[in-house]
């Protein structure tokens, strides 16, 4: 659906009562002084709807990063998560959620004008995920950035985007867009499983892995017919020096995936000349 299509939706269903969510969750605020207190504490301007919803009118939205000291400033417990207590409308541009030990994107805006990032939160899957997230705009900048304490256990729930980096632990890619053409993820090793879910995908990292561990085969890339680069790093790469196997390993087969003939057989004989093999990446 387009994006025109969803405002256009949104604004219909408004009318009608019939929007899929259109009731406050019972840990939301309920009265419209709460949620005006709730904004003026955030900083966050904006007005609140009839539906108790917030309309910010910032150029982009930021939660999270004014409450340093922990959740209790911003969030509410209920049944053992700190949750907004809030139900946002749009992000006029950006959604940036910072420093916000956040367990859930539920009430996080349905709409997106810009891209998401979630740095420093504590979610564990993308339950309450903007229904649309317009994106950056630039190949260089992701849609969607999650950094999570939590390791991410489904991305169900995820809009369509282009390009997505979740540099936290990932256990489960369930719902992870088929729209993709570039993505990142941390600690996962099942290339042909990300193939399979992502036919469109051309550009591949994964960090915090190891060839040979946890079923890692580098050469997996080439399953793929349209992959162009791939970059594999180890873990806390971060912080750590690259070892040279990984940036030798990362060249020769960037460049038989560039290559017209595109041969894994001949990418894992040069893997092998190199004596790559005995780091695993010639599987």
């Amino acid at each position: 659906m387009k994006l025109n299509d969803l405002i256009s939706e949104q604004s219909t269903v408004k009318k009608n009562k019939s929007w899929l969510q259109p009731d406050l969750k019972p840990w939301m605020y309920k009265t419209k002084e709460e949620i005006e207190q709730w904004m003026k504490e955030a900083k966050i301007p904006g007005l609140v709807s009839k539906e108790l919803e917030i309309h910010p009118s910032g150029t982009n939205l930021q939660i999270g990063n004014l409450f340093r000291n922990g959740p209790k400033e911003s969030l509410v417990e209920y049944d053992g998560k700190w949750l907004l207590p809030v139900q946002f409308h749009l992000a006029p541009g950006h959604l940036e959620v910072v420093d916000l030990a956040i367990e859930s994107m539920i009430g996080l805006p349905r709409l997106v004008l810009g891209r998401m990032t979630l740095d420093r939160v504590a979610i564990e899957d993308f339950e309450g995920c903007p229904k649309h997230i317009t994106g950056s705009g630039n190949d260089a900048i992701e849609d969607i950035r999650v950094e999570s304490s939590k390791p991410i256990k489904s991305f169900v729930g995820c809009p369509d985007v282009d390009n997505m980096s979740i540099m936290t632990e990932v256990i489960g890619i369930d719902g992870l867009p088929r729209s993709l053409t570039r993505l990142g993820l941390s600690h996962y090793s099942n290339i042909r499983e990300i193939i399979g879910h992502c036919p469109n995908l051309r550009h591949l990292m994964l960090a915090d892995v190891v060839p040979g561990e946890n079923g890692l085969r580098p050469l997996d890339v080439f399953k793929s017919k349209i992959m162009v680069d791939t970059y594999f790093y180890p873990k806390n790469w971060a912080v750590a020096k690259v070892p040279d196997d990984y940036k030798q390993a990362n060249t020769i087969i960037n460049k038989h995936l560039k290559s017209k003939e595109r041969s894994m057989i001949a990418c894992q004989r040069e893997l092998i000349e190199k004596d790559l093999d005995e780091y695993g990446w010639a599987d």
